[in-house]
């Protein structure tokens, strides 16, 4: 096996080893999430697992402020939520929600995302949240 070490590539279509899998490069810059994080919401929240996540702050019961290592292009960008307190465990009927908050004085941002979960009925640390983001950077 080879290796090319370069700078700057220039491609209009990216695949796997095998050949196989294709991407464009507008994909990869406009269609793939950016930001995601897995995180412990509950104790001593702690992050599990991350990419392009520079910071986790907890800000009270059920909110939490992700910061990211490179900041988007605008803050119009693309942010799912997720949260349970059973881990991948589909048989378990939860009420859950979780959203991006914007009301108590946190704006949009290009380097962070201010997330509330709950229990459905008020705000609620969850064992087990994640968040995505896409977007352009």
């Amino acid at each position: 096996m080879s290796t090319i070490n370069a700078t700057t590539v220039q491609a209009t279509n990216v695949q796997d080893t095998a050949g196989a899998n294709s991407s464009t490069t507008a994909q990869l810059t406009s269609g793939r999430a950016k930001a995601w994080i897995d995180f412990t919401g509950t104790g001593t929240v702690a992050t599990n697992s991350s990419f392009n996540v520079s910071g986790l702050t907890d800000l009270g019961t059920g909110q939490y402020l992700v910061t990211f290592t490179t900041a988007f292009a605008t803050n119009e960008y693309v942010v799912s939520v997720c949260a349970s307190d059973q881990v991948r465990d589909i048989t378990t009927a939860q009420s859950s929600s979780s959203w991006v908050n914007q009301t108590e004085g946190y704006s949009p941002s290009t380097t962070s995302v201010f997330i509330n979960l709950s229990n459905g009925a008020a705000y609620s640390d969850r064992s087990y949240a994640s968040v995505i983001c896409c977007g352009d950077q």
